[in-house]
C-alpha cells in the first residue's frame, strides 16, 4: 500500500481504494467522505456531529473515533492497514451504503417527499429523508 501524496489527476488512482482517513472536528454533509465510500476506500473518520454518522455505519461501511482522540484514530488507521480482510470488507460495504446517496436515490426520495406533501399525507413532524 502506497500513500499517493499531491496529483494532479487524482482519478488516476483512487480506483484503487485503500483507506481514507477523515479527522474533522466540524462536519456537515462531508462530500469527500461520500466520495471516498463509492471509490471503496475502507473509512476511518472522526464522529464529529451530523455528517460522518449520518454516512457511515460503526463497524460496517467504516470506523468511527471520537473527536481529537489522535491515538484512537492512529490505532484504527494501523488496524485497517494490517488487515486486509476488514479492509476490504468495509470498502465493499461502504460502496454499497453510498448507493443510498448517489443522486437518483436522493432525487427520488425528494419526489416521494414532495409528492406526499402535494397529497396532504406529510406532516411537520415526519422526517424528511430516511437513510434507510
Amino acid at each position: 500500500m502506497a500513500m499517493p501524496g499531491r496529483s494532479v489527476n487524482p482519478h488516476d488512482w483512487v480506483g484503487e481504494g485503500g483507506i481514507f482517513a477523515l479527522s474533522s472536528r466540524y462536519e456537515g454533509f462531508p462530500n469527500v467522505l461520500s466520495e471516498a465510500l463509492a471509490h471503496g476506500f475502507a473509512i476511518a473518520t472522526t464522529r464529529c456531529d451530523w455528517g460522518p454518522e449520518d454516512l457511515i455505519e460503526q463497524g460496517r461501511s467504516g470506523l468511527m473515533v471520537p473527536v481529537d482522540d489522535a491515538r484512537a484514530m492512529a490505532a484504527t488507521l494501523e488496524r485497517l492497514w494490517g488487515d486486509e480482510v476488514l479492509r476490504l470488507r468495509l470498502a465493499q460495504e461502504g460502496v454499497n451504503r453510498a448507493e443510498l446517496f448517489c443522486q437518483n436515490a436522493v432525487l427520488s426520495r425528494w419526489e416521494d417527499v414532495v409528492r406526499d406533501v402535494l397529497d396532504g399525507r406529510h406532516t411537520h413532524e415526519d422526517p424528511v429523508i430516511a437513510t434507510g
